[in-house]
């Protein structure tokens, strides 16, 4: 008898390329840590060849439909309310025991990132503004 070649059992198939794809990588640290930011990450079009490897392709081959943000809000939250106080003014003499004043607010950075002046009551309630300054 004659010896064969065992016929084979694998055979190559799919040999074309894959449609492209969108690739995202790590969001980066929001640029604020209340108020309101931005952060981003790299959005790439990519595709996977019929000879295995995966390559960045242009944007336009992949499907717009489908594009993920690279920039999104974050961290849109109030910052913590904090006491801001104006220069001392002049006393109101020059000896014997005079006063003076000066103009003490409560103040928040807002969910958006507005600075506003709030009501004393969150400052005093805040657990990092503490008591009002004199």
């Amino acid at each position: 008898l004659a010896e064969s070649a065992r016929p084979a059992d694998q055979r190559p198939c799919g040999v074309f390329d894959c449609a492209a794809v969108w690739r995202t990588e790590a969001w980066s640290d929001c640029s604020v840590d209340c108020g309101g930011g931005l952060r981003q990450r790299v959005v790439a079009c990519e595709q996977l060849k019929a000879d295995g490897r995966l390559v960045d392709v242009v944007p336009e081959m992949c499907d717009p439909a489908t594009l993920p943000p690279a920039v999104e809000e974050c961290r849109v939250v109030k910052c913590e309310a904090y006491w801001e106080s104006d220069p001392w003014r002049r006393c109101s003499k020059d000896c014997g025991g005079g006063r003076q004043n000066r103009t003490v607010v409560c103040m928040q950075v807002q969910e958006r990132g507005d600075l506003i002046r709030v009501d004393d009551a969150v400052c005093i309630a805040g657990a990092t503004a503490g008591p009002k300054p004199a």
